[in-house]
């Protein structure tokens, strides 16, 4: 173009003019466009595609405000839903992540908001040291910012639901056929609503030699923590499980590996009463033998579910004293040797720890029976509190050191009941604070088959610094096993949650 056009007419008619002569001078062809660069810096920030642990999600954009699938939407395949991480998907893509940290800035409370001004230069310093990774982008964000000013910023000041749909991924759950199933931006949630069809793909892949029904003994190889099975053009992960069948275990894949743990140490234990059996035969015979009322009026339930429990929990304790899996046939042979002599003494401890109880909880019971209309609110608590220490099971699902301070928890209880008449408020009170987090932790619990060992221990250890809290306040004498109070509860339950997201 001449030097001397500078406005509209005078460009138009020098275009008419140029154009006259070369039709096409004014034209930019795809190839002079790529070469320029700006199609390969578009698929950088927007691409097509994200692979994570050799699986590629597809990936498609649309930009309309107020429209459900507004942003990014993520392809999900069924049979891959359980293996998707959880949480690489936070961070969107290059194009969009920039702008999703300044949001997330800008949202934090204003005592923390106020440190990172300007927010986009301090995102940007924050960005450059920070790779998409499956951990929750205001975690990773959190520890760039602070390394750059120093300022901690708690991980629960972090909140993606107030942030516009745009800047959270959107998931497009298909069908084996790949046609469209559901969608929605949690992916949990996702997760939970169609897990049994997950699982229930997982086993049309498996073949005859990873689904077994009807063993009775270690015939099956060595159980592996982790398989790929194809199905179509998908390889999908799943972690072989042992499953209790009660007369039989089964080999059986399942979704996730923490599932698959928690069905195979039960699996173990049947395995080695069904190889095993003769203690279980004379413990079942003689455990409690004559107790039956005894064992009714202490609220213990009837003698055969209380033998049961016992029985399951002395194999279970003599051949897995520890927290992992056996996976070969040597070492679940090794194990099993080492518990022969061990079964028996196991549950014998067992039946005269319970026995001692009898009486106090006898008592307990009585207590409540007759004042349930005069202290209602007292006896619900109190009850609640039966209900967890004996629930089904709780041999088994309890570690060692928490039963031993049962007979202490018993004793309290009987403490606080002779002392109630003059402590209503305060019990009031205490069943208030104690509630909400009872409530808490019956929400986590509820979410059990997905939680690790670890995190089962964690919340084992919540549960009983409330029992601990309650023997402070209405029993102090009795002392407690570990120093309690509600901050140090709160503070549990803060653990059990960065477990959660870790």
């Amino acid at each position: 173009m001449p030097p001397d056009i500078c406005g509209l007419r005078a460009f138009e008619q020098w275009r008419k003019k140029a154009e006259g002569t070369n039709p096409e001078l004014l034209y930019l062809d795809r190839q002079t466009l790529v070469e320029s660069g700006h199609e390969r810096e578009a698929e950088a920030q927007f691409p097509k595609s994200l692979e994570w642990q050799g699986t590629e999600y597809r990936l498609h954009y649309r930009f309309e405000p107020g429209h459900p699938e507004d942003g990014v939407t993520i392809d999900i395949p069924i049979a891959l839903l359980h293996q998707a991480p959880v949480y690489r998907f936070q961070w969107l893509v290059p194009g969009l992540l920039r702008d999703k940290c300044i949001a997330l800035v800008k949202g934090l409370a204003k005592p923390l908001r106020k440190q990172f001004v300007p927010v986009p230069d301090y995102v940007d310093r924050a960005l450059a040291g920070a790779e998409p990774q499956n951990r929750p982008l205001g975690a990773v964000l959190g520890e760039q910012l602070k390394r750059h000013t120093g300022v901690e910023i708690p991980e629960d000041s972090w909140d993606e639901s107030g942030l516009e749909d745009f800047y959270r991924a959107n998931f497009l759950l298909l069908d084996e056929n790949r046609k469209p199933l559901a969608s929605g931006r949690n992916l949990e949630k996702l997760r939970d609503r169609y897990r049994d069809q997950v699982q229930a793909t997982i086993q049309e892949a498996a073949d005859d030699a990873q689904v077994r029904e009807g063993i009775v003994c270690w015939d099956f190889g060595d159980l592996p923590e982790r398989q790929r099975l194809r199905r179509k053009d998908l390889e999908i992960n799943v972690y072989p499980a042992l499953v209790d069948r009660g007369a039989s275990v089964a080999l059986q894949p399942m979704d996730t590996a923490v599932e698959a743990e928690r069905l195979t140490r039960d699996g173990l234990v049947r395995l080695a009463m069904l190889v095993h059996g003769q203690p279980a035969k004379f413990l079942t015979r003689d455990l409690f033998k004559g107790r039956e009322l005894q064992l009714v009026a202490a609220g213990l339930g009837d003698r055969e579910s209380l033998v049961a429990d016992v029985i399951w929990a002395a194999y279970g304790s003599a051949l897995l004293p520890g927290t992992g899996v056996i996976r070969t046939r040597a070492d679940f042979e090794a194990a099993l040797n080492r518990a022969r002599g061990e079964i028996v003494p196991i549950a014998r401890h067992y039946e005269k720890s319970l026995a001692a109880l009898t009486g106090s909880l006898k008592a307990v019971n009585e207590w409540l029976a007759k004042r349930r209309e005069a202290y209602p609110e007292v006896v619900e608590n109190i009850e609640r509190q039966l209900a967890f220490l004996f629930r089904p099971g709780f041999l088994a699902a309890t570690d060692d050191f928490w039963l031993r301070q049962y007979p202490r928890y018993i004793q309290a209880a009987e403490v606080r009941l002779e002392k109630l008449p003059a402590q209503v408020d305060r019990n009031r009170a205490i069943i208030g604070e104690t509630g909400t987090m009872l409530d808490e932790i019956d929400s986590l619990m509820a979410k059990e088959r997905v939680l690790s060992a670890d995190v089962r221990r964690e919340i084992e250890t919540y549960h009983f610094m409330i029992e601990e809290y309650r023997v402070s306040v209405f029993a102090q004498v009795l002392k407690t096993a570990l120093p309690v109070s509600t901050k140090r509860i709160r503070k549990q339950y803060g653990v059990i949650a960065d477990r959660l997201r870790a």
